[in-house]
């Protein structure tokens, strides 16, 4: 397979639970181009066969940054019907992480349904890298748009992110947090 015919491939199958040929899937999960990986893990993120599974839960090990955040929203995702396993590995490794990784690991807890770690995001955005901030605020989004936080969080939320809006200097920060505004807007009303 060509990469243009791995991005297809991987396209093609995003986010369904069974996969006809696990080889290819598995074959993908290894390749030696990240950026197929990490596509391919964003694919796993409803998958229901053990095999896949535990593919992805031994390449916790071997990955690191971006991939490795990938990872772990994706299992996230697959085990919130067995938090347990998930929120074990989440736990146990997040003081060893990169910025990133704990960011996907504190967003993998709360889209495991543990709101206190919002807390935790949301201290992302005090970070002096306008490009955490941002990705903070963009997690967020997507958190809310897919109704995993709570509504009565909302207002702490709006009160953090107010406080960073006023002496923020940078517009791609200051258009991520118009678009979580947005989407708490169309989600809550009022700002």
């Amino acid at each position: 397979m060509n990469d243009i015919e791995k991005y297809d491939y991987i396209e093609k199958i995003y986010g369904n639970s069974y996969f006809d040929n696990i080889d290819v899937v598995l074959k993908l999960l290894s390749d030696i181009d990240e950026g197929v990986r990490i596509e391919m893990i964003e694919a796993c993120y409803a998958c229901e066969q053990e095999l896949v599974r535990k593919k992805l839960f031994q390449m916790l090990n071997d990955t690191k940054g971006l991939e490795k955040g990938y990872l772990l929203l994706t299992l996230s995702y697959i085990y919130q019907d067995n938090k347990k396993k998930i929120v074990d590995v989440l736990n146990q490794n997040i003081h060893s992480m990169d910025v990133y990784e704990k960011m996907d690991a504190y967003i993998g807890l709360i889209i495991l349904g543990y709101d206190s770690y919002l807390k935790e995001v949301l201290k992302f955005l005090e970070s002096s890298e306008y490009f955490v901030r941002c990705a903070a605020l963009n997690m967020l989004s997507e958190l809310i748009q897919n109704n995993l936080i709570k509504k009565e969080n909302f207002e702490t939320i709006v009160n953090v992110v107010n406080k960073i809006y006023e002496k923020e200097e940078t517009q791609a920060v200051k258009s991520s947090i118009q678009h979580l505004f947005e989407i708490m807007n169309l989600e809550s009303g009022d700002k």
